[in-house]
């Protein structure tokens, strides 16, 4: 999706996430943008799509969406295929790329997210783009909502009952939303209190991983000077999360300037 559209068009974009959908909707008949966001239920999603539009009354629209893990040109025509029967403006990409083209269009600049999963793109002046992350739960996501989760799990003290604890949650029928609902409430300041030396071992050893993903991107694109950099995903709405991971890419002297998140 280009930046620079008609005024006269009206865009629904759709940010599916591992754990979240956001939707927003931009049309030439509201002065202000709407949004709103729901659970992640990929089964549902077209009939869920098709509730808002109808319950917001929108007509002669463009649709754009981004699925967390839809790569292939094989998983993408799938996905345009069943979103045709809303409208037939169409366009589908992975979540990352949906938000890299939201924020810097077809421009150079970088994206990290950092969710239920974790993974960077980005694309230099010469039009390349590369990534690195998103291997999904089993093979990487490291520094994610769920790494996190995983970590504490793994690395608390239960008074014995470690293995019961972690079977419990095998048991679960979503296992990864919520082992990652423990990994977004590490980054409460309120949460586990008695447990704050191994949260914030936790919390920088997540900042450590998602320092590698930039870092790893901007090495595969050969990048020269200061690289613009958007942070997104659940763990960077934290201020006291995404405060901390720029003052550690700091630390780290990655010539980066981070930019306004805009969706």
């Amino acid at each position: 999706m280009a930046r620079t559209k008609s005024r006269k068009e009206t865009h629904l974009i759709v940010d599916v996430g591992g754990t979240k959908t956001r939707l927003f909707l931009h049309s030439h008949q509201k002065s202000i943008p709407l949004t709103t966001q729901f659970r992640t239920n990929r089964p549902r999603l077209v009939q869920t799509l098709r509730k808002f539009i109808k319950k917001h009354r929108i007509k002669d629209f463009s649709l754009h969406v981004g699925l967390r893990g839809v790569w292939t040109p094989q998983e993408k025509s799938l996905w345009r295929k069943n979103l045709k029967k809303l409208t037939h403006q169409v366009t589908v990409h992975s979540d990352i790329e949906l938000a890299h083209e939201t924020h810097f269009g077809k421009g150079p600049g970088l994206v990290l997210n950092a969710g239920t999963g974790s993974i960077a793109y980005g694309r230099n002046k010469n039009g390349k783009t590369a990534r690195a992350g998103g291997l999904g739960p089993l093979f990487g996501d490291e520094g994610s909502a769920f790494w996190m989760g995983k970590e504490f799990l793994k690395r608390a003290d239960h008074k014995n009952r470690k293995i019961l604890i972690i079977k419990s949650y095998l048991r679960k029928l979503n296992t990864i939303y919520e082992v990652s609902k423990i990994g977004f409430s590490l980054v409460k300041r309120t949460a586990i209190p008695s447990k704050t030396r191994l949260k914030s071992r936790i919390i920088k050893e997540a900042h450590h991983h998602l320092l590698a993903l930039v870092r790893d991107v901007i090495n595969q694109l050969k990048w020269k000077g200061t690289c613009p950099v958007v942070l997104r995903g659940g763990l960077f709405e934290n201020n006291a999360f995404r405060r901390q991971f720029i003052f550690a890419i700091n630390q780290e002297k990655i010539e980066v300037s981070i930019k306004k998140t805009s969706f």
